[in-house]
């Protein structure tokens, strides 16, 4: 794919589906990457994130290998979720986009807090903006903001 005419948001959920697929497809640890959650069912709204269903041999290889394979969409930010049940790497990209590659067979205890550091900043800055993110999707739908992992 090249980064002109396939990484540009214009709307269209095939291109969102194609593009996020296909930078995880071809790694050698990928077994499976499923268009999932709210967009793949149709009750998504304008906000709402791209999710991906991932199955991977080799988790590690995968964690190692994420921030380059998804380097083409020029991420604003990416991050792993540091409170979910489960492993989810999420990419926010220009649009505003977010794209969530969920590890849903692998587990997770959530993580301490950072501490504010040089070291922490730019973790901490990705993580503020995903929190007004979710905020903000769950204010567009009439959504109960209480906890997003609830």
């Amino acid at each position: 794919m090249r980064a002109s005419s396939s990484y540009g948001h214009n709307g269209d959920v095939d291109d969102w589906v194609t593009v996020a697929i296909g930078l995880l497809a071809d790694h050698p640890a990928v077994t499976s990457v499923q268009f999932a959650g709210s967009r793949s069912r149709g009750t998504h709204d304008v906000l709402s994130d791209w999710d991906f269903a991932v199955e991977t041999s080799d988790f590690d290889a995968l964690v190692r290998d994420l921030p380059g394979l998804v380097a083409p969409l020029k991420p604003l930010g990416q991050q792993w979720e540091p409170l979910g049940h489960f492993p989810v790497y999420q990419v926010l990209v220009a649009g505003p986009t977010k794209i969530e590659y969920l590890f849903l067979s692998r587990s997770q205890e959530p993580a301490p807090p950072l501490k504010p550091c040089g070291d922490t900043l730019a973790a901490i800055n990705t993580h503020f903006w995903d929190w007004i993110w979710w905020l903000t999707t769950k204010a567009s739908s009439g959504g109960v903001i209480s906890s997003p992992n609830t």
